[in-house]
């Protein structure tokens, strides 16, 4: 069952509605499944069991491979393995959007990016109609 998920992103919980991803990449007979993932843990693109992937043994697969393209997937993650993890720079979701889309992004960082950037409107907006009102 396993096997066909090659080249997947998979997914487990992380804190405060956040997700760790990484890139399923086979089963290994010795040590079971194996994910390439960025972690802050190793603090760079590393070899994971999946046990160790997904910690709290809770994950699912968030995109498959598209077919015929899942060995290209997985040769794309070994390319990056090494790579140094930075929380705002390089997390695990820049690893996977690197492999898959070919540029590093975060769509977690990209939205909580966005809810500052609200933020910091309607704290001006406030501001400056305390100015005219006062």
């Amino acid at each position: 069952m396993l096997a066909n998920y090659r080249g997947a992103i998979l997914a487990t919980p992380g804190p405060i509605r956040t997700r760790h991803e990484g890139i399923f990449i086979g089963v290994d007979m010795y040590q079971g499944p194996l994910v390439i993932e960025n972690s802050k843990i190793k603090g760079e693109v590393s070899i994971s069991t999946l046990q160790q992937f997904s910690g709290s043994g809770q994950w699912e697969v968030v995109h498959l491979a598209p077919e015929g393209y899942e060995s290209e997937i997985v040769n794309r993650a070994f390319a990056l393995l090494g790579k140094p993890y930075h929380l705002t720079g390089y997390n695990c979701q820049h690893f996977v959007a690197e492999v898959y889309e070919g540029v590093p992004s975060s769509w977690q960082l990209n939205g909580i990016v966005a809810g500052l950037g609200l933020v910091a409107l309607v704290v001006a907006a406030a501001q400056s109609d305390r100015r005219r009102s006062g």
